[in-house]
């Protein structure tokens, strides 16, 4: 479990919090996560996110991902939307594709890749 967004980036001023949480099943998490007692009222509930507001008046979005998509989900929901395009436009001038739910290899006579070994061992030489 990580927090994301502008809290993460401990920025002065923030407008929600989001958390991302690593499971492979969402649904207790959600229900956990919904029924606190500090929460004020469902905003939205989903299978994998779900948005309340806090009885401090502060909204807060919670999103389940599989272990494998969490760093890429944390590094979308956490960067800036300037940010983001830069990184998937870098990712694309080398063949990738890249969004908060992985980074894709494509091959153009194969199609997209789900290469796990070439996708980390491209992280471990770029990290």
């Amino acid at each position: 479990m990580e927090v994301a967004g502008s809290l993460r980036k401990k920025l002065e001023t923030i407008g929600d919090v989001d958390i991302l949480v690593a499971a492979s099943n969402p649904t207790p998490i959600m229900n956990w996560f919904t029924k606190q007692p500090v929460v004020e009222k469902i905003l939205s509930k989903g299978e994998a996110k779900s948005s309340v507001l806090l009885q401090e008046g502060i909204q807060t979005d919670l999103l389940v991902v599989s272990e494998k998509q969490f760093e890429f989900a944390l590094c979308y929901f956490t960067g800036s939307k300037e940010h983001n395009v830069k990184i998937r436009e870098r990712a694309k001038k080398r063949g990738w594709t890249l969004n908060e739910w992985g980074l894709e290899v494509v091959n153009s006579t194969k199609g997209p890749s789900n290469n796990q070994q070439e996708k980390s061992s491209h992280r471990s030489r770029h990290s």
